[in-house]
């Protein structure tokens, strides 16, 4: 499930590049994040809402490109912690609305359903990470 949450969150950042037209080959540099390249993420989107080739090679872009942003942010000293928090949350909600326009239907509800899965996990992990007071 953990696998699921982050290939979504790069499949998102993927999105802005694939509109924008920033870059139309990723190099593999930019498609590797934390372990697991924006194909990787893709496969997965792919597997779970049975994508066709043009939907995995639009999307592709998308999880680039938002990937690239996420970073920009969380390296940028300017910013503190909880503006870096607001500026990536934005920057997965417009992904997730560019790859959620490429999606039919059914695709829509079940990328919904593992955003939401997503959403669970982290809430468990923040609570499971916050010390017990007794």
């Amino acid at each position: 499930m953990k696998r699921i949450f982050w290939l979504i969150l790069m499949a998102s950042s993927a999105a802005f590049a694939g509109q924008a037209g920033l870059q139309s080959d990723p190099t593999p540099s930019d498609t590797v994040t934390a372990g697991r390249s924006a194909n990787d993420v893709v496969k997965v989107l792919a597997k779970h809402l049975s994508l066709t080739e043009e939907q995995k090679s639009t999307i592709l872009p998308i999880i680039v490109e938002r990937r690239r942003k996420i970073q920009e942010v969380w390296t940028s000293s300017e910013l503190f912690v909880r503006q870096k928090q607001v500026q990536e949350r934005g920057i997965n909600k417009e992904s997730d609305r560019r790859i959620n326009a490429l999606l039919t239907g059914d695709q829509q509800e079940a990328y919904f359903a593992l955003q939401q899965e997503r959403q669970v996990r982290r809430r468990l992990r923040r609570a499971e990470s916050q010390p017990t007071t007794n």
